[in-house]
């Protein structure tokens, strides 16, 4: 029923869309937003052959700069969602599966969570992209890439009967391969993405073995000797430093920890900018009666920065003064339930 009523909004924001002109595609640099936009501008371009689409893959806090930059550009924005403090000429058009905070005025959304449909987080951006463009993505063989974008999120387990066949290690792998891949490197994982037919053929993909090579060998070696880089490690809590060279392992290394570690709610920052940039992960989280997007988008707010996400997986940004609090607080919340 829930996913009937998604195909039917999808369908009505799919008509509000342009069907020609200059689009720009703005997306988050996650796994699940860099799916989500190659997804979007493969299928929208075949629909619109008239149109043109530049892809822009960005962290959320970038959204101003990237829209200033393109002032003649028809944003449509995936896995972000904006807030009335963003302007731009032309009407947003967003896609994501966050709770909206402010939205602008001149926004139209595909977002569940306006719908009123219970844990609406679950349907990731990639899976929503999937949505808009079923048919063409099935016929094409590239449902592969949406259990990719959905691999370690709150959605994979829900929509796992729609990957039947393709195997769970081969998307965990290309997952983390997605998320790390530094941004100097987004050319080649795009074109990887678009030339590979099935996911052996991405995870063979000659540009990106060398970097999944050199990301799998790093990513084993940080996992297994995690507790070097601890800032406080107990049994069921554990608050990861990683230095800021390694910040592209943030987001494999707690969903990898995390799978392993199953009843230890795992944090892993990176120092970027002022702010340390957190994912955290507690793969327990529902039946322990815990929601770390809920905490994650508290705790940040009281220091004046964002964070959000689902139960099991959330990410946060806080100042170095917070980071005393961080640890009484998540202690605070493993010991409340």
């Amino acid at each position: 029923m829930d996913v009937g009523r998604l195909m039917e909004e999808g369908r009505r924001f799919l008509s509000k869309l342009p069907r020609g002109g200059r689009l720009l595609v703005v997306a988050d640099d996650d796994t699940d937003g860099i799916i989500a936009a190659h997804l979007f501008a493969k299928y929208y371009q075949r629909k619109n052959p008239y149109s043109s689409v530049l892809v822009d893959i960005i962290r959320r806090e970038e959204l101003p700069a990237s829209l200033q930059e393109h002032p003649s550009y028809t944003p449509v924005i995936l896995d972000i969602s904006p807030d009335a403090s963003i302007s731009h000429p032309s009407t947003l058009y967003v896609v994501d599966h966050h709770p909206p905070n402010s939205p602008p005025s001149n926004a139209v959304f595909f977002n569940p969570h306006l719908l009123n449909i219970p844990r609406a987080s679950k349907y990731n951006t990639g899976f929503l992209v999937f949505l808009l463009f079923r048919d063409d993505i099935v016929r094409n063989n590239d449902l592969w890439k949406v259990a990719v974008s959905s691999f370690g999120d709150s959605s994979y387990d829900y929509l796992k009967s729609f990957f039947y066949g393709i195997d769970r290690r081969a998307v965990e792998l290309a997952s983390h391969v997605v998320g790390s891949v530094d941004r100097e490197h987004l050319p080649e994982l795009l074109s990887a993405l678009e030339e590979s037919k099935s996911i052996e053929d991405f995870l063979a993909h000659e540009e990106l073995l060398s970097l999944k090579r050199d990301f799998e060998k790093q990513l084993l070696e940080l996992v297994n000797n995690l507790e070097e880089h601890c800032f406080h490690c107990e049994e069921k809590l554990k608050i990861i430093l990683l230095p800021p060279e390694l910040s592209r392992f943030k987001s494999a290394v707690s969903t990898v920890y995390s799978k392993r570690n199953p009843d230890t709610l795992v944090a892993v920052g990176v120092k970027e900018g002022p702010l340390y940039n957190f994912s955290l992960r507690f793969q327990r989280a529902e039946e322990a009666g815990v929601h770390l997007g809920r905490f994650a988008s508290s705790f940040s707010s009281l220091w004046g920065t964002k964070g959000g996400g689902h139960a099991p997986a959330a990410g946060l940004r806080i100042p170095p003064e917070a980071l005393e609090e961080l640890v009484i607080e998540l202690r605070r919340l493993l010991l409340s339930r």
